[in-house]
């Protein structure tokens, strides 16, 4: 086993440190989308198709076919959802732990530079998977599929929960948006450090850094509902709906869905800071 010590290096440019960023998440994301860009086009392919069909004079032929398409599409939204993060984690151990790491080691770069280029690509490839996840449902959805305006029902759905929270409707989507992908990287952050302390064990680390991805994330889970509880002391409302079920008013659902975001928006940030420093720690490359 080698330990190989990450470099430090304090006086290095912001330019410099810029351009290393670039490249590395060039090829991260070279690498990353090398087999989601394929299962991307299947995905809008599969709802454009679908959603073609049925448009088309109706028969049981069409029906039939119409239904495998979007069924499909639903299948790889799915997909294209896990198997973004599984590259990520794979593409983070293999760099920094794999046949890559001495390369990567030896770049002239600081731990700190390696790791935000392993986040900033993990956070672009996501988006780029939510946002092909969001248009292949709309594609596959709107307006009137087997006699149902999903895509108009959500729409409505949502209007109605923020005129009831007193919020804008851009806010309410924005600060659901906000949630949902800072919990996605929480599990991915998650799993970063899950990886860097499971392979400073000597066996097993494979088995030891999923292990420990796991512990990072709910760690998170506990974190907000502690948070809760506290929020629940000063709002004898919420503590109603923890304790007996009761419904809170709509001001406090909306406080706690900004402080739920914030909550996670921080732990995000948390879990970013924790890795470099983990990283910034030493490598053991076999």
């Amino acid at each position: 086993m080698v330990v190989i010590k990450t470099k430090t290096l304090t006086k290095k440019s912001s330019c410099a440190t810029q351009n290393a960023v670039a490249k590395l998440l060039k090829y991260d994301l070279k690498w990353i989308y090398k087999v989601l860009g394929p299962l991307y086009l299947a995905t809008l392919a599969c709802a454009i198709l679908g959603r073609l069909l049925d448009l088309l004079q109706d028969s049981f032929l069409f029906s039939i076919i119409r239904t495998i398409l979007i069924g499909a599409s639903i299948t790889l939204m799915i997909n294209i959802y896990i198997n973004t993060m599984a590259r990520i984690w794979v593409r983070f151990a293999r760099n920094l732990y794999g046949d890559e790491s001495y390369l990567t080691h030896t770049l002239p770069v600081s731990s700190k530079t390696i790791f935000r280029a392993k986040t900033l690509a993990a956070a672009i490839a996501m988006l780029t998977t939510l946002a092909v996840i969001v248009l292949s449902f709309i594609i596959c959805y709107v307006g009137f599929y087997n006699g149902i305006d999903l895509i108009g029902f959500l729409g409505s759905s949502i209007q109605v929960a923020a005129s009831t929270l007193g919020l804008p409707t851009p806010i309410l989507v924005l600060l659901l948006f906000l949630a949902i992908f800072a919990q996605t990287m929480i599990m991915i952050l998650s799993g970063y450090a899950g990886i860097i302390l499971g392979h400073r064990f000597n066996q097993h680390k494979t088995f030891k850094s999923i292990l420990l991805g796991i512990v990072f994330y709910f760690m998170s889970q506990l974190i907000a509902v502690v948070m809760l509880l506290v929020l629940s002391l000063f709002a004898p409302n919420m503590m109603e709906l923890i304790v007996r079920g009761r419904s809170p008013s709509f001001d406090i659902l909306r406080a706690a869905l900004i402080s739920i975001t914030g909550l996670y928006a921080i732990y995000t940030g948390a879990l970013y800071h924790l890795g470099q420093k983990f990283l910034a720690w030493g490598v053991d490359v076999d």
